[in-house]
């Protein structure tokens, strides 16, 4: 599995392991609370877009359109909302999501390890920084956010 760059300005952001990427978004999207939106709102559509897109399981690029639903003030305000909330829910979680939680989730591929808490709650703390403008890493740097526990994951060089 492959990593990408996170971003919302297409300059700063972090690079992430995909398979947790996806993952995040997915959790992101469950969060989401669309149920009173018109079907065609940028908020249903960010969460039908992430609920997919965290499910793929493509493996070298994360398709989350970060930049364009963080530039529709009601996406936008639904991401931060749905990441505080995912956030609190974590603080409030077992040190290890059991991986049999997600297999039953319907993912492409199984996930082969429980995953640890603090491995999303670090992701969490990445996610809302990039979203609060205070990431100034680019591309360039090499540090890549993440850890492996899907089948055929591996932490890239």
């Amino acid at each position: 599995m492959g990593s990408s760059f996170v971003t919302v300005d297409g300059q700063h952001g972090f690079w992430a392991v995909d398979s947790i990427h996806e993952l995040w978004i997915w959790l992101v999207a469950l969060n989401i609370d669309a149920s009173r939106e018109p079907p065609a709102s940028p908020v249903v559509e960010l969460r039908n877009s992430w609920l997919t897109a965290g499910m793929m399981s493509l493996g070298g690029v994360v398709y989350n359109q970060l930049d364009r639903f963080m530039a529709q003030p009601e996406a936008a305000d639904a991401i931060r909302s749905a990441t505080a909330k995912l956030r609190t829910k974590l603080i409030k979680a077992p040190d290890f999501i059991h991986v049999d939680a997600f297999n039953l989730a319907g993912f492409d591929t199984d996930w082969i390890d429980c995953i640890p808490r603090e491995g999303l709650l670090a992701f969490a703390e990445a996610w809302t920084s990039l979203l609060d403008g205070k990431i100034g890493t680019t591309a360039s740097h090499s540090y890549k956010l993440g850890f492996t526990s899907r089948r055929g994951d591996h932490l890239p060089d």
